[in-house]
């Protein structure tokens, strides 16, 4: 076999294990919707956390979940993917976003569980969050200061996620749309 071929071969494999993460890692890259760039560089901001993963839309959720629109998929731990529903965000929806996106990367990136707190962005359906954004009556900074409080006295400890594939789901809440 010429130097040539093996070389050839050799940069095959080695950019093949690359590509697929070598060794069974989880490999990821940071791919974004246009319009999600601002609010994912807040949290990152606020978080001091880089989201390394794609958050984009989807026509369908893969994980068949009744009411979902947005899901937060992680694989050996690792946050893999943020799925949102095109067909569930409007051109005047800026609030509702706002919401999916750091709820999402709440259970992504922070490791959060979903809130009993109906009030908190990490509560698991966005209808009253959604209407107190849209009549005023609290803003994305007390949501988000309101979430560092209960961060900061252990009332959303981190969930770490499980070995396997995982799905963190945010719902529409048909008593507020």
């Amino acid at each position: 076999m010429s130097n040539l071929l093996k070389s050839a071969i050799i940069l095959s494999l080695v950019t093949l294990l690359t590509a697929c993460g070598g060794s069974g890692s989880v490999s990821t890259q940071r791919s974004l919707e246009a319009d999600f760039t601002e609010t994912v560089e807040d949290f990152e901001e606020v978080y001091g956390v880089r989201v390394n993963y794609v958050i984009g839309y989807v026509d369908a959720i893969t994980a068949p979940i009744p009411g979902a629109v947005a899901v937060c998929y992680t694989t050996n731990g690792q946050p893999t993917k943020i799925e949102v529903l095109r067909s569930a965000i409007g051109p005047e929806d800026s609030n509702k976003l706002w919401l999916i996106l750091w709820h999402e990367m709440g259970h992504c990136s922070l490791g959060l569980p979903h809130s009993t707190i109906r009030e908190d962005i990490m509560y698991y359906s966005m209808g009253r969050n959604l209407q107190l954004l849209n009549l005023n009556l609290k803003t994305r900074a007390e949501m988000v200061e309101a979430l560092n409080e209960r961060i900061s006295r252990g009332g959303a400890l981190p969930n770490p996620h499980e070995e396997g594939t995982e799905e963190h789901v945010l719902v529409q809440d048909k008593d507020y749309q």
